[in-house]
């Protein structure tokens, strides 16, 4: 007897056919359970078959019940892949059994979800984002009803987001409907009784675990240089009989290293990200599980259960910088039950991305997972709730209060703040109310379905100005505070910011020795337990690494590192401060939210001191950037000043004035219906940045934002327990320690020997190259050819010749010229422009066709760099290299 007995016998012969004739111990355990109708929350690693056993006891029971015919369970997933594979899956094993189960997502056409609202199946698989659809769409409302069982898969990843938190809200609107039975389904999580909170609301929840949890096996490889990485990946691959799955943190370098190995293993490698088509990712998706595929190169797209068939070996490429994403990306491997997941991390480049990953893929053996933070009463979630719920009917206000608060992020909710909320949606004309009975606007019903807790960035191509290079992508957070003349970092080398046109980003190499920006990006936090383990194996090196998985080429490689530090060496009990010029690095083990609330608690007091301060951070290092030249008393004093503030309102008071609060406060005012990203340009957004900030400051977004910030971005707490427990050491110089973190500024080095040369060489060719219409102004003839080689004269003997570059207008105009006709006044600007160039060609030859052929370059411009060129005052090349920058600069303001 085992727990299949307890299934119906269509679903045990579904089983059979499948080759299924015995449950995991995960399913043994939770299968029982789900069919006396407990809510119960499934924790077991990945392929131990947890989605199964939510699955099977909730199709028992529709077949037991003998209910078909309409809609009874709902399985919600965070990702839009997953959702396509539970699908897949789930179809081919419960309609063998009589059931139907389709999908609903926000890429499913219309003719699909018509067809699910007019005949829904008994199981319908979704994401929380197309729940809050479903839940607002009247035809949809009416099978509602009748739904009996939600199972939440991935529950782990929904519990820190805000769209975890809409999620359970949305959850207690479906519980006012019907009775239903609660499933969630999570992979790794390291607080069980939070989750059961989270999953139930303050209902009773059953946890079942697998206790045969598998123990990864990972080993680290420490290479010293990208190109010996990669051939790393390649030896393993190559020792590996079966499909090998590499992930990387960022869709460049999946691009990057996909191409590398395909050129090794050709077609039997694929690139699966996030960036790429639905089709494209369904397309190897459906290789891999067919077993076609030798590399699969992914980020976080396949993190997560997608069926891609056997894995056989998980190659990380780089630090993981959490651990549950290396147990999560590892459990991929080996994807059975009894058995161990293998794993590989190679990793090199910077001595301390080497320590960390060793001590991550430690805590991973050891199941030491990051602590969960929840988002606690988030008040856009709230206000998009309260908007959404009225939108499925009218209620009195208290009732929606009553609603929110049954939901566990929402526990601690005060009254104020929910009326504060409310408010705010009644000025906006989000919702109306007649006394305390209310309802949604049609303003507020369009907010609802067409915004989320995802507020979408554009990606910015970043393009070396002169040679077109593509070297990398910013997000539009960065983008919306770089001015001409900012410098910043990208790819370990500083650029210098030109100007932008379209959705391009022009920028040079800088030479200068300006600070990076003190932009935080989306990079994976670093946890402080993982930071602070990094500074306890430096500290004890010989009495540790040996419990480390890596080999003796890789502990001599960390070794090197660390006696090639001259002076101390920062560690989990001593921060090293080391100055030189206008620059503090305060070496610090506090991980990537510790740090910046040291930060901007340090430059707060530097800006007391001496009017202005910048800074940088990585999870080993507060850099502080200063207007005058800094000491060893100066690092001193500001360090050890921090333990006599009050750092919670300092950090508060450096926060509400930076660019990642004006970003974020942004962002939550998108989620609250109150700003609408898609009518205003990014340039308008940041002419508006101030008063957005001046006017919500104390008001429910601007609370909301800083609430954001100091749940996702800082850990105050931590920073006071370094301030308190550390000894300080200052030096002056820069150590090797120090270097690591600032060679991304000015310690890089330049491969090109005269980068100006390439740049003008560049800008040469290009415009050289450039194709030309030419069109006489006397007899009318046109001709096309490149700027370097066509002809500037007519076949008639004409010089009066007007040269145009995909200009149409410009075309027509000086045809009519030449037909005799006089353009109206409408075209007067452009008949003026067509002659001014004709005499500008026939003047100076073919130099005024190169100078034309420039970005944004007219005739009075060309006619200004010309004449000083013909004076000898500027080269022709440097001229329009001249103007293209300052036409890059300004064309956004035009």
């Amino acid at each position: 007897m085992n727990a299949f007995s307890l299934l119906p016998k269509e679903l045990r012969e579904a089983l059979r056919k499948k080759g299924i004739r015995s449950p995991t111990p995960i399913q043994e355990k939770a299968i029982p359970i789900i069919l006396q109708g407990y809510h119960t929350l499934i924790t077991a690693p990945t392929g131990s078959g947890k989605t199964e056993a939510a699955l099977l006891p909730v199709a028992a029971r529709i077949i037991q019940k003998g209910s078909f015919g309409g809609l009874k369970a709902l399985y919600i997933t965070p990702l839009r892949a997953l959702n396509r594979d539970i699908g897949i899956r789930a179809l081919e094993l419960l309609r063998e059994a009589g059931l139907n189960v389709d999908v609903w997502h926000g890429d499913t056409p219309y003719s699909r979800r018509k067809k699910i609202i007019e005949h829904p199946p008994e199981v319908l698989v979704t994401t929380p984002e197309s729940l809050n659809i479903i839940l607002a769409n009247k035809e949809m409302l009416k099978h509602l009803n009748n739904v009996e069982y939600v199972i939440v898969d991935e529950l782990h990843e929904l519990i820190e987001e805000k769209r975890g938190a809409e999620l359970t809200v949305a959850l207690e609107r479906l519980s006012e409907r019907a009775r239903v039975q609660r499933i969630g389904v999570s992979a790794t999580i390291s607080n069980v009784n939070l989750a059961k909170k989270f999953l139930g609301g303050g209902r009773f929840v059953i946890d079942v675990a697998d206790e045969t949890v598998k123990k990864p096996e990972i080993k680290v490889y420490v290479e010293d240089s990208f190109e010996n990485m990669v051939s790393k990946v390649k030896e393993i691959i190559k020792k590996i009989d079966g499909t090998v799955l590499v992930f990387t943190n960022t869709r460049d370098t999946a691009e990057v290293l996909g191409k590398i190995l395909k050129e090794e293993f050709g077609e039997e490698v694929a690139v699966h990200h996030g960036s790429l088509s639905k089709k494209e990712r369904e397309g190897v998706e459906r290789r891999a599980r067919k077993g076609e595929l030798k590399v699969i190169v992914a980020t976080s797209s396949l993190e997560l259960g997608i069926d891609i068939g056997s894995v056989k070996h998980v190659v990380q490429f780089a630090s993981p910088r959490r651990v549950t994403n290396l147990v999560q990306r590892v459990g991929r491997a080996e994807h059975k039950p009894y058995e161990s997941p293998k794993g590989s991390v190679v990793t090199g480049l910077k001595p301390y991305e080497a320590f960390e990953a060793l001590v991550i893929a430690k805590r991973a053996e050891r199941g030491n997972l990051e602590e969960i933070r929840v988002h606690e009463n988030p008040l856009d979630v709230l206000a998009h709730q309260i908007v959404g719920t009225l939108v499925e009917g009218p209620r009195h206000k208290e009732r929606l209060f009553d609603l929110v608060r049954r939901a566990y992020p929402f526990w601690g909710l005060s009254y104020q703040d929910f009326e504060e909320v409310f408010n705010l949606l009644v000025e906006n004309k989000l919702v109306s109310c007649d006394g305390s009975f209310c309802r949604a606007t049609k303003k507020g019903e369009i907010y609802y379905r067409t915004t989320g807790m995802i507020v979408e960035s554009k990606q910015y191509k970043v393009i070396v100005y002169g040679t077109n290079e593509v070297v990398g992508t910013l997000d539009e957070e960065f983008v919306v505070d770089l001015e001409p003349g900012d410098t910043f970092v990208l790819g370990g080398k500083v650029w210098k910011f030109i100007g932008m046109e379209n959705e391009n980003v022009y920028v040079e190499r800088s030479e200068g020795e300006g600070p990076p920006p003190s932009w935080e990006g989306e990079l994976i936090p670093v946890d402080r337990k993982v930071a602070r383990e990094v500074g306890a194996l430096k500290r004890a090196f010989d009495l540790l690494i040996d419990n480390y998985p890596t080999d003796q080429e890789g502990k001599e490689r960390l070794r090197e590192f660390l006696r090639s530090v001259k002076g101390p060496v920062a560690n989990d009990k001593v921060v090293v401060a080391e100055v030189e010029g206008n620059v503090i690095v305060y070496n610090v083990h506090g991980g990537s939210k510790a740090n910046l609330a040291l930060a901007y608690a340090l430059s707060e007091l530097a800006r007391y001191e001496f009017g202005s301060a910048s800074f940088n951070t990585t999870p080993y290092h507060v850099i502080l950037f200063l207007p005058k030249q800094a000491d060893e008393a100066t690092a001193e004093r500001l360090f050890k000043s921090l333990k006599y503030q009050d750092l919670e309102a300092l950090v508060r008071d450096a926060v509400k004035q930076s660019k990642l609060y004006a970003w974020r406060l942004s962002k939550v005012l998108v989620r609250m219906g109150l700003l609408n990203r898609k009518s205003i340009s990014l340039d308008e957004l940041k002419k508006v940045e101030k008063t957005l900030r001046k006017v919500y400051l104390d008001l429910p977004p601007g609370k909301e934002a800083m609430k954001e910030i100091l749940v996702e971005k800082l850990d105050i707490e931590g920073a006071k327990e370094i301030l308190e427990k550390s000894e300080l050491v200052v030096r002056r110089g820069f150590s090797e320690q120090s270097k690591w973190a600032l060679e991304g500024a000015w310690y890089s080095k330049d491969v090109s020997s005269s980068p100006q040369a390439v740049v003008k060489e560049a800008v040469k060719l290009r415009l050289e190259n450039r194709e030309v219409t030419m069109v006489c102004l006397l007899c009318g003839r046109k001709w096309r050819g490149k700027v370097k080689n066509v002809d500037i004269r007519c076949s008639c003997g004409s010089a009066t010749v007007v040269p145009t570059f995909n200009e149409k207008e410009l075309e027509e105009v000086a045809e009519m010229i030449a037909a005799g006709k006089e353009p109206d006044k409408k075209l007067k600007k452009l008949a003026e422009e067509a002659r001014n160039r004709a005499l500008l060609l026939s003047t100076y030859g073919r130099d005024a066709l190169i100078a034309l052929a420039g970005r944004g370059i007219g005739s009075r411009t060309a006619a200004r760099l010309l004449s000083d060129v013909r004076a000898g005052l500027k080269d022709l090349i440097d001229a329009i290299i001249e103007a293209e920058k300052t036409y890059v600069r300004t064309r956004r303001y035009w």
